[in-house]
C-alpha cells in the first residue's frame, strides 16, 4: 500500500477493525503460548494492536514490531514503544534472534516479490524450531457473502493495494509463498466465511 493510502487509513484502522479482529488477535496469543514462544517479532505490525494483546498477556519476555509506513508507525505509539520504523525485508536483527514471528494482514497488500523477501527475512531471524504465524486471506472455498465483503474492503484501500490483493490470490496466496522445504504447517484456522486464515508454521531444525 502507498503512503498516501496509509495516511488516510491509519487513524481509523483500529476503530474499524478492533472488534472484527478481536478473536483472531486472542487466538494468536493462545497459539504462541501453546508452543511456549516467549520472544516474538511482528513484521509489518501496522498500528501494533497485536503486540498490545501479547504485551497485556504478561507471558512474553521480548516483543518487537517492525513497521515501515510512518503513519502506521505513529499510531503504534499509543500502545507503547515496542515498534521500530524499519523495512521488514531488512530488520537488521541477528540470525535466529526470535523464537516466534507473526505477519498479519500484510503479505496480500504488497508486490509478490516483496512478500517473498519478508518471508525470507522472517526465516533468517527465526530460531530453529521457531514458530511463524501468518494471518491473511485464505479464500479456500469462500462463501459468496465473504468474498464480496473482502473485495469491497480491498477496493476501499486503494488501487495499488487492490491490485496487489488480486495478484496475491491469483498466485495462490500463502501456500505458494511459504517454502515447505523450510516450514511444516502445524495448524490452520478459518474465519469469516472461509476468507481469512490463521496459519501456524514450524521452522525445520536444519
Amino acid at each position: 500500500m502507498s503512503t498516501n493510502d496509509y495516511s488516510i487509513i491509519a487513524k481509523i484502522y483500529d476503530p474499524l477493525l478492533h472488534y472484527p479482529l478481536k478473536s483472531i488477535r486472542r487466538l494468536v496469543v493462545r497459539l504462541f503460548k501453546y508452543y511456549n514462544v516467549k520472544e516474538v517479532i511482528d513484521l509489518c505490525c501496522g498500528t501494533g494492536e497485536q503486540l498490545y494483546y501479547l504485551k497485556n498477556d504478561g507471558f512474553f519476555t521480548k516483543l518487537v514490531g517492525i513497521e515501515l509506513d510512518k503513519a502506521m508507525f505513529n499510531e503504534s505509539k499509543k500502545y507503547g514503544d515496542f515498534c521500530i520504523n524499519r523495512d521488514a525485508r531488512n530488520t537488521k536483527f541477528k540470525a535466529e534472534s526470535f523464537d516466534g514471528a507473526i505477519i498479519s494482514f500484510a503479505l496480500h497488500e504488497m508486490p509478490w516479490e516483496n512478500a517473498k523477501e519478508i518471508l525470507k527475512e522472517a526465516t533468517r531471524i527465526l530460531k530453529k524450531d521457531g514458530i511463524l504465524i501468518i494471518v491473511d486471506y485464505s479464500f479456500l472455498k469462500p462463501k459468496l457473502i465473504g468474498k464480496i465483503a473482502i473485495h469491497l474492503i480491498e477496493r476501499f484501500a486503494g488501487k495499488e493495494h487492490y491490485n496487489n490483493f488480486k495478484n496475491f490470490l491469483k498466485n495462490g496466496g500463502i501456500y505458494n509463498l511459504v517454502d515447505f522445504s523450510i516450514y511444516k504447517e502445524k495448524k490452520f484456522f478459518d474465519f469469516y466465511f472461509n476468507t481469512i486464515g490463521v496459519w501456524v508454521f514450524k521452522k525445520n531444525q536444519n
